[in-house]
């Protein structure tokens, strides 16, 4: 029954109506399929990324200011119980939205008003900056340098593009089997 209701709260964002669903949750539920799976309770083996979207530590201190929790605190261990792991999931969805508003949703329009990254859409945009932060972010679109570079575990810039790419053509495809469904009824 956990691993039910575990699988349910994981997935429950598909079973939404198609044009009740904003392009933003479908950017945010893809890109936390390329980073864990969406997976609440995900940690890499390597750094301090941890949780659906694998936020680092250092992430701590904004989350606490802008949301009044820290990102770690609303991580759980792979044992909690599926009510907990719900929960939390919620939470780090919470937070991830805090970051999109405060951090990436400004800074892909200052990218826009600049006339950079004029061949990604904005959900390209949005992995780039979660993966590089948008200082790398900026660099790799003005120079095409990776400054990580495979480091780290990461996979190289246009991998992780176009991971986000077929995770978004993923999202696209659960629309379309979603209007399949309301015009058969």
């Amino acid at each position: 029954m956990k691993i039910i209701l575990f699988i349910f709260s994981l997935f429950i964002g598909a079973t939404v109506a198609a044009g009740q669903e904003s392009e933003y949750f479908k950017q945010r539920r893809a890109l936390g399929f390329i980073e864990s799976r969406n997976i609440p309770s995900a940690k890499n083996k390597v750094t301090s990324a941890s949780g659906k979207y694998q936020f680092m530590k250092a992430w701590d201190k904004f989350f606490q200011r802008e949301c009044g929790v820290t990102w770690s605190s609303v991580v759980p261990s792979r044992k909690a119980p599926a009510t907990v792991t719900a929960r939390m999931s919620a939470e780090q969805d919470r937070l991830f939205d805090a970051y999109y508003r405060e951090q990436v949703k400004p800074w892909i329009a200052d990218v826009r008003r600049r006339g950079l990254g004029k061949k990604l859409a904005d959900y390209e945009l949005l992995a780039l900056a979660h993966r590089q932060g948008t200082k790398g972010a900026e660099l790799y679109l003005r120079t095409g340098r990776d400054p990580y570079n495979g480091k780290y575990g990461n996979r190289h810039v246009a991998s992780h593009l176009k991971a986000m790419r077929k995770a978004m053509a993923f999202e696209k495809y659960l629309d379309s089997q979603t209007n399949l469904v309301g015009a058969k009824a």
